[in-house]
């Protein structure tokens, strides 16, 4: 007879070399199997090394889902997204079933995953160089998923239910390439995914499925700069040699959260926009224009800086808070052209009278500003100016001829008049020409006003086009740029 031991009502197998139990001696007591019994029958001629099927024309169906936790970082200069994820694999292995009712209704078991057949999968847009690619992918041993997903798969166990369905779940931290659209940066919504592929095998020995057709977002944690707006999986058949190769495309809708740069890079451009309007608001007199407008060109140029810096290096897409600085920036430089010729009207040399076309262009446009000019009129100092010469004539002689004066007391007045002919035409030439400086100043004025509010209309306008209309543009889901994937056998 059998050994066993005999412990409240219950008869336990001591060692694995008893595969279908122990016998029950008074026939009253329940019977319990060593999980250890169980494996040691279910791996005792099992060979890891080849597919689970009893058929070699027998391709296994490994199902395959990606539950993402959190999405780190998406480096847009480098196009690579860091992720956390878990990994859920689900295969049948014919060779690993069992009957619960004889092994003391045990319905499943867990053993390492080292020590059974598993699929050997790759992540082909993981962001990684062709040397490091083969370094750490066609070294490692057979039946592993390569990537960060998981790096060693002895670390992790399976669960092997008594029909022979196994399921494998990893996790770990994935970085794959994700080419970004920063079209409409920074409000701008990117596409990236995960493809998962058979390493070796193709679709006659391994077929791989989706088990569902979105991801699974109930563990998912938000976090960093981006939301998950929508996921997607699509199933890709590749011809290659004498077999299809299958992957699987796992697909993350990603929006970015715009705040951030809102406050740290938009408004302050806006700000500086603002601020170099003041080029046409400030006097002239104040000697201030042309550095006021190049202290704010030079703000434009540290701000483009800081853009360029966190965007890739691509000539196919600008974005549009670049396209706006650098619109500001023309602005500003042509501001500050414009504001050289204002400053020239302004001080202009008043020998040179304005011309009556000039008079009526600025008239035109003061209307339209609601602004007033006033011009002057030399014929109304001239005739101010002979009036006088009259009037004080007419009191010389009339004062010779009442008071009988000597010619030499006349003689004396003469003079005092030629002086003061000269006194009053110097005057009135000064008078003339503070007149006409006048004129060129209100000319000045007028066009400073013009050009503030053609500068100001602009300025609104592009706000409104590039971070209010343009963005509204843009799809609800971005589309889908893959990579080309590198070649790793070269």
């Amino acid at each position: 007879m059998k050994r066993s031991r005999r412990r409240n009502n219950l008869q336990i197998c001591p060692t694995p070399r008893f595969e279908h139990g122990c016998d029950d001696v008074t026939g009253k007591n329940r019977i319990v199997v060593s999980e250890a019994a169980l494996i040691e029958k279910l791996f005792r001629d099992y060979d890891k090394r080849s597919r689970p099927v009893k058929s070699i024309d027998t391709p296994v169906v490994v199902a395959v889902d990606l539950y993402p936790i959190i999405t780190e970082q998406l480096n847009e200069r480098e196009q690579k997204l860091v992720s956390h994820v878990w990994l859920y694999l689900e295969w049948q292995d014919e060779y690993l079933h069992w009957n619960s009712s004889e092994w003391s209704d045990t319905r499943y078991i867990t053993v390492s995953a080292k020590d059974i057949w598993r699929p050997e999968l790759v992540i082909r847009n993981r962001d990684v160089t062709i040397s490091s690619y083969k370094a750490k992918h066609l070294s490692n041993s057979a039946g592993s998923v390569h990537g960060e997903v998981v790096n060693s798969a002895a670390q992790f166990r399976v669960t092997i239910i008594e029909t022979g369905i196994v399921s494998m779940m990893t996790a770990g931290e994935t970085q794959t390439s994700c080419l970004v659209d920063i079209t409409y940066f920074p409000f701008d919504d990117q596409a990236c995914y995960i493809e998962i592929a058979s390493w070796t095998d193709g679709n006659s020995r391994v077929k791989l499925v989706n088990m569902s057709s979105t991801l699974d977002l109930s563990g998912y944690r938000i976090g960093g700069q981006w939301i998950v707006i929508g996921t997607e999986v699509q199933r890709q058949t590749q011809n290659e040699t004498a077999d299809d190769y299958t992957s699987l495309v796992f697909i993350m809708y990603l929006r970015r959260k715009p705040l951030y740069y809102v406050f740290n890079l938009v408004l302050p451009s806006v700000i500086l926009a603002m601020l170099a309007l003041l080029v046409f608001i400030l006097p002239p007199e104040a000697g201030e224009k042309m550095s006021l407008g190049i202290t704010v060109l030079l703000s434009f140029t540290v701000f483009q800086l800081l853009v360029a810096d966190s965007m890739p290096k691509t000539s196919e897409y600008i974005p549009v808070v670049a396209i706006y600085i650098t619109s500001t920036m023309v602005m500003t430089a042509f501001s500050l052209l414009l504001s050289v010729g204002i400053l020239s009207l302004h001080y202009h040399w008043p020998d040179e009278a304005l011309g009556e076309r000039c008079k009526r262009i600025a008239d035109f446009f003061a209307k339209g500003l609601c602004m007033k000019t006033y011009w002057s009129s030399p014929s109304v100092h001239k005739q101010r100016a002979a009036a006088n010469e009259r009037r004080t004539f007419k009191s010389m002689t009339w004062n010779y001829k009442t008071n009988n004066e000597t010619l030499n007391q006349y003689i004396l007045l003469a003079n005092i008049v030629d002086d003061l002919k000269y006194l009053r035409n110097t005057r009135e030439e000064d008078d003339s020409s503070r007149a006409r400086r006048c004129d060129w100043v209100q000319v000045a004025r007028v066009f400073d006003r013009f050009l503030l509010t053609v500068f100001l209309i602009f300025n609104i306008v592009m706000v409104i086009a590039l971070f209010v209309i343009f963005p509204s543009t843009k799809s609800s889901r971005p589309n889908l740029r893959s990579p080309v994937t590198p070649n790793i056998l070269n």
